[in-house]
């Protein structure tokens, strides 16, 4: 494969791309009903809402990336 191509894409549009992953990733889960979320789930206590875990989680992805 060649990818010379690749050597005149600005860096930026990596980090664009990884935070449109990490957007497109959150927008995704929280269009998940709440039944596939607690599926497995004893109980349905707001701390196994998978969907709050993903939030803080992505965002310090995205905070990495971007300052790194």
């Amino acid at each position: 494969m060649n990818f010379e191509w690749l050597h005149g894409v600005p860096a930026i549009w990596g980090t664009v791309l990884h935070t449109l992953a990490w957007a497109g990733l959150l927008v995704w889960v929280f269009l998940r009903s709440p039944d596939k979320i607690y599926r497995d789930a004893p109980d349905r206590a707001r701390w196994r809402d998978l969907r709050l875990w993903i939030v803080p989680l992505a965002l310090i992805q995205i905070a990495l990336y971007w300052i790194f």
